[in-house]
């Protein structure tokens, strides 16, 4: 587990986040093409970003296979969304399926990880 780096603002959580090449494969799945990063924040709460194998245009109109279009999860939490904002809850029973996320719940997940993480 590694400890998470001083984020002061949500510009600076995104690009933790869209780093997440530096963060360790998890899961590498030839036959589908699909690549999962995970950063561990705790024992039971982890960042997932999987990516897809895909075909990327290039400018001299050739072809290339890269890695790209980012999904992203948060493992270990349950989220509810209320008036007043997204609750984040300690929650290990939710499937891989259910901690599907947007990357802006990321960064307010982090924001407020930090928050209890700090205190």
């Amino acid at each position: 587990m590694s400890k998470l780096p001083v984020l002061k603002n949500n510009n600076q959580r995104k690009e933790f986040i869209k780093n997440y090449h530096a963060w360790p494969v998890w899961i590498d799945i030839k036959e589908t093409g699909e690549r999962y990063y995970r950063y561990n924040l705790t024992d039971k709460i982890a960042i997932v970003v999987k990516t897809s194998l895909r075909h990327i245009l290039q400018g001299d109109l050739t072809e290339k296979l890269d890695y790209g279009v980012e999904q992203y999860y948060i493992l270990g939490i349950k989220t509810e969304w209320e008036p007043g904002g997204t609750i984040f809850t300690e929650d290990d029973t939710r499937t891989f399926y259910e901690c599907h996320c947007t990357i802006s719940q990321v960064i307010d997940f982090l924001k407020e990880f930090q928050k209890k993480d700090g205190e």
